[in-house]
C-alpha cells in the first residue's frame, strides 16, 4: 500500500500556488524490469515523483526550489520551450525530460540520467516508443557524462556510501538502455566487460540474458524474474 498527504507548494520561479500530492510511503510486490523500474505499489507512484508548473513551465523533483540564478534563463530557452510546448509528449513524460535538462545542464549528470529514464517509462506506459527511445539515449548520455565526472573526497563520502556497487549496478541498467534503443552491439560489449568484473550469480545471467536479447535484437521490456527462471 502507498500513502500520501496534499500539500500547499509555491513555484520557486512564477510564485504560482497550487495542491499537490506527495509520497509518504510505499512497497513493492513482484519482480522489477531489467532496467530496474519497480513493480507495483511502487510504480504506480511514477507521477508523483515530479512537479511541472502550468504556468511557467519550470519542472523538478520539486518546483519549490532552484538550482541557480540561471535557472529562470534555462527554462525560457528554445531548447526547453521545445520541449515544454511539444504536443507529442504525454505531460508526465515532458515533465521528467524537463527536470532531466534542467539537471544535466546544472552537472547533476546521474540525477538527470534516471529523470530521463523515468521519461521513458511514463512514454512506454503511453506506448510512446519513439520518445521513450529518444529518452533512453539521453539517459546513456548524462550516465555517460557522470562517468566522466571528479569528485572530491568528501563529496564521495557525503555522496556515496560504496560506489564502485552503485557505479557498477548503474552499468547493469545502461545495458538495458543500449538494448532497448537498438545500440545492440554496444549493449553487447559493456555486457561482457562487466560479466569480467563480477562474481555474482544473478548479475551474471542478466549479463547473459541481455547478450542474448541484444543478439535477437530484441527492444521489449524483460523483467528480472524471467532471468531467474532460465538456465544459461
Amino acid at each position: 500500500m502507498s500513502t500520501f498527504k496534499r500539500v500547499t507548494k509555491e513555484c520557486a520561479i512564477c510564485g504560482k500556488k497550487y495542491e499537490a500530492t506527495e509520497i509518504m510511503s510505499s512497497n513493492c510486490f513482484g519482480s522489477r524490469d531489467l532496467d530496474n523500474r519497480p513493480p507495483q505499489m511502487m510504480r504506480s507512484t511514477l507521477c508523483y515523483q515530479v512537479e511541472l508548473c502550468d504556468d511557467c513551465g519550470y519542472a523538478n523533483t520539486s518546483i519549490t526550489w532552484v538550482f541557480s540564478e540561471e535557472t529562470k534563463e534555462i527554462i525560457n530557452s528554445p531548447l526547453y520551450r521545445s520541449i515544454l510546448l511539444n504536443e507529442n509528449i504525454n505531460r508526465l513524460a515532458k515533465a521528467f525530460m524537463l527536470a532531466g535538462l534542467l539537471h544535466g545542464m546544472h552537472e547533476e549528470y546521474r540525477t538527470s540520467g534516471f529523470l530521463y529514464l523515468k521519461a521513458a517509462w511514463a512514454c512506454d506506459d503511453h506506448n510512446d516508443t519513439a520518445n521513450a527511445s529518444l529518452s533512453r539515449k539521453k539517459a546513456i548520455t548524462v550516465f555517460n557524462e557522470y562517468f566522466k565526472q571528479e569528485f572530491s573526497e568528501e563529496q564521495m563520502l557525503y555522496r556515496f556510501e560504496d560506489k564502485e556497487k552503485e557505479d557498477f549496478n548503474l552499468k547493469m541498467i545502461i545495458v538495458d538502455l543500449l538494448r532497448r534503443s537498438e545500440s545492440f552491439k554496444e549493449a553487447i560489449s559493456l555486457a561482457k566487460e562487466l560479466l569480467k568484473s563480477t562474481s555474482d550469480d544473478l548479475l551474471k545471467k542478466i549479463l547473459k540474458f541481455q547478450i542474448k536479447l541484444s543478439r535477437k535484437e530484441d527492444t521489449s521490456c524483460h523483467r528480472v524474474e524471467e532471468v531467474k527462471k532460465k538456465l544459461f
